[in-house]
């Protein structure tokens, strides 16, 4: 069922949006494909870097349709890595949580990262394993800039910013980019 998508706008928009898109695509995709944000000036995950750049759902998303509407080979081959790159490492099936709290350690209360495992009381609850996109993504974790990056949730808050897999509305923008690179017959369909 693969079709055409229209061209956007005039050759002058065109032009300004071909050149902003390849600058982003140069800038802003790692070559995992992982889709960068904002730097984290809050250091969220407490390893004192806040210019390494954290990963929403909605820049996943973004980046996903920007590639579809654009539709070169190239933009197929970006899609294809910032999608796996995101059912990797975001969707909530997959995701490795992390939880920022107080922990026994050889008798001792630490504060620390820890990494959740199925089943303790602060992991990803089971009703949430339902395919779509955690909101946050943080790249390095511990610490550290060798430790392992996910999905972190910190016991000590509460609301909105306390759990980064809490998904958004950014899954129908996902969903959108999806159709499209299917109507473009860029995959199986699947």
């Amino acid at each position: 069922m693969g079709g055409t998508i229209p061209a956007l706008g005039n050759s002058d928009t065109n032009s300004v949006l071909q050149q902003a898109w390849a600058h982003y695509r140069a800038e802003m995709i790692a070559d995992d494909g992982r889709p960068l944000a904002e730097p984290d000036r809050h250091d969220l995950d407490s390893d004192h870097n806040t210019s390494e750049q954290v990963t929403y759902s909605e820049t996943v998303a973004y980046t996903l349709l920007r590639a579809t509407l654009m539709g070169t080979a190239e933009d197929q081959e970006i899609f294809s890595r910032v999608w796996n790159w995101a059912q990797s490492n975001m969707q909530r099936i997959n995701i490795q949580t992390w939880t920022y709290g107080l922990r026994q350690v050889e008798n001792q209360p630490v504060v620390e990262w820890y990494e959740t495992r199925s089943g303790e009381p602060s992991s990803l609850p089971s009703a949430l394993h339902d395919h779509l996109f955690a909101w946050r993504y943080v790249p390095t974790l511990n610490g550290g800039q060798d430790g392992p990056g996910g999905i972190i949730r910190y016991e000590q808050l509460t609301g909105a910013d306390a759990n980064g897999y809490n998904a958004a509305s950014d899954d129908i923008e996902i969903a959108a980019a999806l159709y499209f690179a299917y109507r473009r017959g860029w995959g199986d369909g699947d």
